[in-house]
């Protein structure tokens, strides 16, 4: 098209033009059709009523209901249907809207035939025709990580279960818990991403009581070096769970160590 309009302006021009009035007489014809449903004696209103009587009388005898296998079966649904088809889609109103602009840049005389009725005229703003729209998704995504509720899952997010999790310690565990929160993972690289953690905190302490929140200084790979230096230390052989130690207490069982859960064995029923 862009080179069309290099090589030969006026018959690109002539193009876009033809484009647009095949549009506008769609739309018309859209209209004017159903303009004449709404009349009982009109044409089309006639052929709709014809066609529901003879899918009322159908045929008395027991078979096989197979309309809809065949596209005509469409067309007759098309003719019955007061609505099908007949509204104008969202897009043809864009293309319409974007031939018209590139119209209105390119042809003067468009632009004259446009002219409202005071004297003003449409002054196109190529600014405003690329501009991006952004709504609240930006926001939205990693708003997810502390509201799970607004895609619909009934779970907590950070700040509800680290105040859960601090509700299990008295208050002096507690303040030597939040002293010390520390944010890793992908998540944390969202910006004002700590802030906002540091903003809950001070919703849920008590007045004037202190914390204090920290950030990796690479969150998208500080778990992977922890667990490398954990692997390279001396730790790794005394604290792994041996295969004979799988195979006898399961899945489940981990050795308790400075940096791991308490271990509590499942009750055996």
């Amino acid at each position: 098209m862009d080179e069309k309009r290099k090589t030969d302006f006026q018959g690109w021009l002539s193009d876009i033009r033809l484009k647009r009035q095949d549009l506008l007489e769609s739309r018309s014809q859209r209209r004017q059709r159903r303009a004449d449903m709404a009349k009982r004696r009109t044409q089309a209103s006639q052929q709709r009523m014809k066609i529901l009587s003879q899918l009322a009388a159908g045929n008395k005898k027991k078979k096989e209901d197979t309309f809809g296998q065949n596209d005509e079966d469409w067309n007759v649904y098309k003719e019955i249907n007061k609505e099908a088809g007949e509204s104008d889609s969202e897009a043809d109103q864009e293309k319409l809207e974007e031939l018209e602009t590139m119209l209105r840049e390119y042809d003067e005389d468009f632009a004259k035939e446009t002219e409202g009725q005071d004297g003003s005229r449409f002054v196109f703003d190529i600014a405003e025709y690329y501009k991006l729209h952004v709504g609240l998704e930006r926001m939205r995504v990693p708003e997810l990580l502390f509201q799970p509720s607004m895609m619909g899952l009934e779970q907590a997010g950070i700040s509800e279960t680290l105040e859960f999790m601090m509700n299990k310690y008295a208050a002096k565990t507690q303040n030597q818990l939040v002293q010390h929160v520390f944010l890793t993972g992908s998540g944390a690289s969202f910006p004002n991403f700590k802030e906002r953690m540091e903003r809950d905190l001070l919703a849920m302490r008590p007045f004037q009581s202190t914390f204090s929140v920290y950030r990796a200084d690479d969150p998208v790979l500080d778990a992977w070096l922890g667990a490398r230096k954990w692997a390279l230390s001396p730790y790794i052989n005394t604290h792994s769970v041996t295969r004979a130690e799988y195979e006898e207490k399961g899945g489940e069982y981990l050795k308790e160590h400075m940096v791991t859960n308490r271990y509590i064995p499942t009750p055996v029923l």
